[in-house]
């Protein structure tokens, strides 16, 4: 605005324009999806819910000893049937956020909608992570910080893994890599000096390997590669990563559940606001170690 002279018990005021422009839309932070979903589901995941217990017990009957030759006029040798046994114990973890009224009123989203999906969101990661990070827990390991994910170390872990389930994978093996790993992989898929990649093969790793963004699901061959930066550290600078037996009836890991994600509401009067708390009551385990195998490699 133009100043004003000459004017006399007027006061002139400035242009009023909005400093701020709040969005009406509602952007949420991008994420890696929940990876649990696929290495527990089905047969992977075990409810607790309306039982006096919060822990559970997985029994490993042994095999028994290969039948002997015998002849009609002999007793049969008897052996009595043995189990291992796998426990898994749950525990209470929650996410809250406080709501005051004075945001919910200045808002034009509902922010209790929005506090509900992040506190949902946050419970959920902590099942994803805690999954994740049974890596470090596998028995069956092989690498270290020094080793490179190339196409020759992919196929040492695959035949460790071989070795370990044989012919007893009942469901998809799935191989869950860090984002460090993968990139070596892809790197040596599309070297100009890998022959394998003027091969179908080498074409088809390239594809499988290539994929946009974490947490994307592709194929090679008869497995599943997925990659996530919520892989734990392995030997001392490496990402751990894992080969497991998943989405069958018979799987490495399983999630046991006491109370599923719920969702409850508190009013506090004192402090002008409300409570949004999300929480669940699970665990996670490894309740078959000869259906995974897991591999460290370098960052």
């Amino acid at each position: 605005m133009a100043a004003v002279t000459n004017l006399s018990g007027l006061t002139v005021l400035d242009d009023n324009i909005n400093a701020e422009f709040i969005s009406q839309e509602v952007h949420l932070a991008t994420q890696t999806p929940y990876l649990y979903e696929a290495i527990v589901a089905g047969g992977g995941t075990k409810s607790l819910i309306g039982m006096a217990t919060r822990t559970y017990a997985h029994p490993i009957w042994a095999r028994m000893a290969v039948a002997s030759a015998i002849t009609e006029s002999d007793e049969v040798g008897a052996t009595a049937l043995s189990s291992s046994e796998v426990t898994i114990s749950t525990a209470l973890k929650s996410a809250a956020a406080f709501i005051t009224d004075q945001a919910t009123g200045a808002s034009n989203i509902s922010v209790a909608s929005l506090a509900i999906n992040r506190t949902v969101d946050a419970v959920r990661r902590a099942i994803n992570a805690d999954t994740v990070a049974l890596a470090t827990s596998i028995s069956s390991s092989a690498g270290s910080n020094a080793t490179t994910n190339d196409v020759s170390n992919m196929n040492v872990a695959l035949t460790a893994y071989r070795a370990l389930v044989k012919s007893n994978l009942s469901g998809g093996a799935l191989m869950v890599l860090h984002g460090d790993a993968k990139r070596d992989l892809q790197e040596d898929a599309v070297n100009t000096t890998n022959a394998l990649y003027s091969s179908a093969v080498g074409e088809n790793l390239f594809d499988a390997t290539n994929q946009a963004a974490m947490g994307q699901v592709s194929r090679f061959g008869s497995f599943t590669i997925v990659d996530t930066d919520d892989m734990p550290a392995g030997d001392t600078t490496g990402w751990t990563n894992m080969i497991v037996d998943a989405g069958g009836a018979e799987t490495a890991f399983a999630l046991v559940v006491s109370k599923g994600v719920t969702i409850a509401t508190e009013r506090e009067e004192r402090r002008f606001g409300s409570w949004v708390i999300a929480s669940a009551d699970y665990g996670v385990g490894i309740v078959d170690q000869n259906r995974c195998h897991a591999f460290i490699t370098k960052t």
